[in-house]
């Protein structure tokens, strides 16, 4: 079986709306790299994928599909599937991730609960899968945190492994004292640095944005242009800084209440 992870998702929300990006690399064990899509459009809202994104058979016997499980034809379906509703939001979303997410069912499976182990311990992570789910609409902004991990559960006969969500709502809007939300997922090591002063870190981010980092960190207001901008500097400064595991397309999208998604590619 394989298992392929790595990621950067960073996103910022103000009161124009949110801005959220991913990188596109997928690293197979055997070295090969794919683009591998983590952010989708679901409606009016974007969900987005960090942690395991491939689940392969170990052994693909005749006539069969070798593929269990991956993130992103998982996600690309969610929009025409019944269950979900016309212009969901976040929560929907979310809740729809918590009771049809395939990991639900495949650690049933011996085979991959012993993939699921190693993929959760190798990372260091302590998690299988990392999701963002955001949505803008006039009454409501939301971004919501919805991280996958096993655990084992004691029972009356005897313990099992079972799949639990962990789950964290970010503020639908911004605050006196933060006139900005910044949320991520994966590699954020370099944007972490840069948001804290870091001197390298800061002079690259105050070099892409073209000074517009340096004004939004201190509590200026910025375009949405600019956050866009931001959004894909940021994702470009890790993936220089873990170029095996973080890699172009950047595509960030765009949110803000009353508008169609907005969805730009970067190729760096």
């Amino acid at each position: 079986m394989t298992a392929n992870c790595g990621t950067t998702i960073f996103g910022i929300t103000t009161n124009d709306g949110i801005t959220i990006g991913a990188d596109s690399m997928a690293r197979h064990p055997d070295g090969q790299m794919e683009i591998f899509r983590k952010l989708h459009v679901v409606g009016d809202s974007v969900i987005a994928c960090e942690g395991l994104g491939i689940l392969n058979l170990p052994e693909k016997t005749e006539g069969s599909d070798s593929v269990l499980y991956r993130a992103d034809q998982w996600m690309a379906e969610i929009e025409a599937d019944p269950r979900i509703e016309l212009n969901a939001n976040a929560m929907t979303i979310v809740n729809f991730i918590e009771t049809t997410h395939p990991f639900i069912e495949l650690i049933r499976r011996e085979e991959i609960i012993r993939e699921f182990y190693k993929f959760q311990c190798d990372s260091k992570k302590g998690y299988l899968a990392d999701f963002l789910v955001a949505s803008a609409f006039h009454e409501e902004m939301l971004v919501i945190r919805k991280r996958i991990r096993m655990t084992l559960t004691s029972h009356t006969n005897g313990p099992e492994w079972n799949i639990v969500f962990d789950g964290t709502t970010y503020p639908d809007r911004d605050s006196p004292i933060n006139p900005f939300i910044r949320y991520g997922a994966g590699k954020m090591g370099q944007i972490d640095k840069a948001f804290s002063g870091d001197g390298d870190c800061y002079h690259k981010m105050f070099v892409l944005t073209n000074g517009s980092f340096s004004k939004l960190r201190d509590g200026g207001k910025v375009s949405l242009d600019e956050l866009r901008n931001t959004v894909r500097s940021a994702i470009s400064l890790e993936a220089k800084a873990n170029p095996k595991q973080v890699g172009p397309p950047f595509v960030v999208a765009t949110l803000q209440p009353g508008k169609p998604v907005s969805v730009t590619s970067y190729s760096e």
